[in-house]
């Protein structure tokens, strides 16, 4: 699903406006959305999540208005990549839903002073419990965009289905999932492959 979900936020080069509906959605509610709004929906828990075209938002909210349980705007770049300013509002927010499994660390900076965002995955977040660790990190290469997107996806895929999905469930619960999607952020910033250094960081570990 979260390869589904990529794939739609890169060929709609847009902002993306995401608008989180109540549990009363039927299985024709859904239908119409994917039918007229061209849509993806999530499901986390009982509460589904709609991510619009700016064009469609206003008909939508006609329709769905007593649905609504709140609007997000995410800031995506014009090309539908995550910039590292992008990024860090995400994963902020991210981790304000959902404080009981998801949070946030700073591992270090960069040469220009720029965050090395962490997330934290598990049940017992706050405890370092005697489970297997898992790190996904991403963006070695400042200039390999997709590379950071794939890590952001997959902590909200994991964040979303918890406690729906039995297999992420169970990931979470069992395992300490370390997602670090901008491992080189001055490249990013500079789109370039190398940290502000000069140092390709996938060749040259310390």
């Amino acid at each position: 699903m979260w390869w589904f979900i990529f794939s739609f936020i890169l060929i709609n080069k847009i902002y993306m406006t995401k608008l989180w509906v109540i549990k009363d959605l039927k299985n024709e509610d859904i239908k119409l959305i994917e039918k007229e709004f061209g849509s993806v929906v999530r499901k986390n828990g009982d509460t589904f999540w709609i991510y619009l075209r700016e064009n469609k938002i206003q008909r939508f909210e006609n329709i769905f208005s007593k649905k609504i349980l709140k609007i997000d705007t995410f800031r995506y770049s014009d090309d539908g990549y995550h910039s590292y300013n992008d990024f860090l509002i995400d994963f902020d927010s991210l981790a304000q839903l959902h404080p009981e499994i998801a949070k946030l660390e700073t591992l270090g900076f960069s040469v220009e002073g720029r965050i090395i965002l962490a997330m934290k995955i598990s049940d017992n977040v706050e405890i370092d419990e005697p489970e297997p660790e898992v790190r996904i990190v991403g963006l070695h290469h400042g200039n390999e965009w997709i590379s950071a997107e794939i890590p952001i996806l997959l902590a909200h895929y994991l964040l979303d289905n918890y406690g729906s999905d039995p297999e992420v469930t169970y990931l979470v619960n069992n395992r300490e999932i370390w997602i670090i999607p901008m491992f080189n952020p001055d490249g990013r910033v500079h789109d370039t492959r190398y940290n502000a250094n000069g140092i390709d960081l996938n060749r040259d570990y310390g």
